[in-house]
């Protein structure tokens, strides 16, 4: 009987660190995504005029935004790739959704000589943001009030650059 509670007991000693390792793992995944997002807040908050809220006129903006929509593109890539992040991101369906995003901006960045912020990057990173910050793993995200204020800045950014009359009548 002894033998039998020493292997059950190993078991779920067993089972509790994998469990406790994945979940943390899980967490770092959610930290550096949530990383990338602010990153994308702070690049795109730059671009705009302060006193305008439109976006900067001057060339070397647009240079800047695509470089650091370019090195978060290449980090999340980079993450994607580690055998440890390969659960987190089957799991959540914003990473791929991300990367595609992110391409398609850049992309468009690349045949217009005007600058332009994509809204459905910027919808797209904040419903990432917002996601990031769900329980268990969010609690302490919430703390950081200056990127709340930078999220709540293109959410009132996008929504008044929305037309008055949408297609689905909202």
């Amino acid at each position: 009987m002894e033998e039998l509670l020493t292997v059950l007991g190993s078991a779920l000693i067993s089972f509790l660190v994998a469990w406790v390792t994945v979940r943390a793992e899980e967490s770092k995944g959610r930290a550096l995504l949530y990383s990338l997002t602010c990153r994308f807040f702070i690049a795109s908050f730059n671009s705009i005029d302060p006193q305008t809220n439109q976006l900067k006129s001057n060339p070397l903006e647009k240079i800047m935004y695509q470089a650091e929509l370019e090195a978060i593109l290449n980090d999340f890539s980079a993450i994607s790739t580690n055998s440890v992040f390969v659960r987190f991101l089957s799991r959540n369906e914003l990473g791929p959704q991300m990367m595609v995003q992110i391409r398609r901006e850049l992309e468009e960045h690349k045949e217009s000589s005007a600058f332009a912020m994509n809204q459905g990057t910027i919808q797209h990173f904040i419903k990432t943001f917002d996601w990031c910050k769900e329980y268990p793993w969010g609690f302490w995200i919430r703390k950081h009030k200056i990127t709340e204020g930078l999220v709540d800045f293109f959410r009132q950014w996008v929504k008044n650059s929305q037309p008055a009359n949408q297609a689905d009548g909202k």
